[in-house]
């Protein structure tokens, strides 16, 4: 094997472990995300309070009455979660679609670096 080669492969080989450092650091965003519920709830005086629900425990939390700055909470809670899904869609795209060295999956070869 020339230098060049190894060289090839040792870049491919990294390349492959941000590619998964970047997916698992998306996934552990996504799951903190999918821990909660964030919805309004009508209080007993008929105003929509912001409500966020932890899923495991169904606690739930108010955080204030429709306003300028909970409806923005809101907005950037949903944004957040859209991006992350679909950053993780790509991600999963991108390790589905890439191949190592002889054709060799990611996941084996990550595994055999970390190893």
């Amino acid at each position: 094997m020339s230098f060049f080669e190894n060289n090839t492969r040792i870049k491919e080989r990294e390349n492959i472990k941000i590619l998964y450092k970047n997916y698992i650091d998306a996934m552990n965003s996504y799951n903190i995300v999918l821990r909660y519920r964030m919805f309004w709830q009508k209080d007993e005086d008929g105003h929509d309070i912001l409500t966020i629900q932890h899923l495991k425990s169904r606690k739930r939390e108010s955080l204030g009455r429709r306003c300028r700055e909970t409806e923005k909470t809101k907005l950037d809670f949903d944004k957040s979660k859209s991006e992350i899904k679909k950053l993780l869609f790509n991600l999963e795209e991108k390790i589905k679609n890439k191949r190592g060295p002889n054709g060799i999956l990611p996941i084996k070869i990550l595994d055999a670096t970390l190893s």
